[in-house]
């Protein structure tokens, strides 16, 4: 059976190529002869796909190894320190912080120009210099209370309370001093200081007492007057309730002098009226006077000079006319020697407690001279008592005494 027409003609071409360009081999010849025919034209036109070759499979990058890091650089050298310089000078200290003017050394005043000797003076003065101004303040307020009088309790005070940061305080007590020493030397210093701290304050407290205190002076002046100086109601009474108040200030002193006048005035005239003999003392009189120092003592209110006799006087005459003689001898003995009346009044409390020869010696003494007739009757009452004659000359010259 012939092959179709182009297969023929297909090969014979193919073999023509060879031959003519002398590259036909048996090996070749027999290649090409094997070959399969090319399609018959009755097969599919449609060739088969093209096979397309599989893709090579991308093969995953080896990761990239980093560049090996380069060798660190050596450190920079440090420049150089410059050289050092010289040490500055040191600021210099500043300004000292002003100081309170220390309280002085003296003591014992009555006269108002220095402070009075007291323990709450000692403790007053090492606290303020110490430093502890508030611990200072109580002393020097006891002080003032105790003599209100004293100006200079009130400047110690104004100082104490200027630097403990309370200038209301302390504007009153620099007006204390003020007011007690109007002339004193150093005013004009005073005022400054008293100006300087009204400056720290918008309110300043008014002038003088207040009321309530100005009320309890009235009522002081008003029972002196009347005699109402002991008692629950008395001017002592109301003095020592003033005394416990928060005010202080010189109307307190007003307010002592007042009674310490009536009692100075009253134990003295009690004294007198005792010895005389057209008048008679009262126990009751006597009492109030009694009540009354006692009264100020208790609230530890300090006794004017000289006082300390005339209590003794009066508390020695309350016993004797009490009866309590005993008491009288031992209270009338420190005052009796510098005045006759009392030295007379302690011979009659040791006849009144029976110790008779010491009563004898006592007006035996006073009968020396000039004597009162009531010291010669004593003696003739306890010569005749006695049975000796030198008593009975003694009543005789008392009885014809004029």
């Amino acid at each position: 059976m012939r092959e179709s027409s182009p297969s023929l003609q297909w090969r014979t071409r193919l073999l023509a190529v060879i031959l003519v360009c002398g590259f036909a081999t048996p090996s070749l010849a027999q290649d090409a002869q094997d070959a399969p025919p090319p399609p018959s034209d009755g097969a599919k036109k449609d060739s088969p796909p093209k096979k397309t070759p599989p893709k090579a499979e991308k093969k995953e990058a080896p990761e990239a190894t980093p560049p090996a890091a380069e060798p660190a650089a050596p450190p920079a050298a440090e420049p150089a320190a410059p050289p050092a310089a010289a040490p500055a000078a040191p600021p210099p200290p500043p300004p000292a912080a002003p100081q309170p003017p220390a309280i002085g050394s003296s003591v014992g005043g009555d006269d108002g120009l220095s402070l009075p000797t007291h323990p709450d003076t000692a403790a007053a003065k090492a606290a303020y210099n110490a430093g502890k101004y508030g611990e200072a303040i109580g002393h020097f307020r006891n002080l003032a209370r105790r003599w209100p009088g004293n100006a200079a309790v009130y400047r110690a005070l104004a100082r104490a309370c200027t630097w403990d940061s309370k200038p209301n305080d302390a504007i009153n007590a620099y007006r204390a001093y003020l007011i007690l020493l109007p002339d004193a030397a150093d005013r004009e210093k005073i005022q400054a200081e008293l100006d300087l701290v009204l400056r720290k304050t918008k309110r300043p407290p008014k002038e003088g007492p207040p009321s309530r205190v100005k009320k309890a002076l009235k009522q002081i002046d008003k029972r002196v007057q009347s005699g109402r100086l002991a008692g629950k109601k008395g001017a002592v009474a109301v003095y020592a309730k003033l005394m416990t108040g928060k005010y202080i200030g010189p109307a307190l002193a007003r307010g002592r002098d007042a009674i310490h006048t009536a009692l100075l005035t009253g134990s003295k005239e009690a004294v007198s009226t005792w010895w005389s003999p057209t008048e008679k003392l009262s126990s009751r009189r006597l009492g109030t006077l009694v009540n009354g120092w006692i009264g100020l003592n208790e609230i530890d209110a300090p006794m004017p000079r000289g006082a300390e006799e005339l209590v003794a006087a009066v508390t020695g005459l309350d016993h004797l006319v009490s009866g309590r003689f005993a008491e009288a001898v031992t209270t009338l003995a420190p005052v009796a020697p510098s005045d006759s009346r009392l030295r007379y009044a302690q011979a009659l409390a040791l006849m009144g407690a029976k110790r008779i020869d010491e009563a004898k010696q006592i007006l035996g003494a006073l009968a020396r001279g000039d004597a009162d007739p009531r010291v010669h009757l004593a003696l003739g009452l306890i010569g005749g008592a006695n049975g000796q004659q030198e008593g009975l000359d003694a009543l005789h010259q008392a009885l014809s005494h004029p």
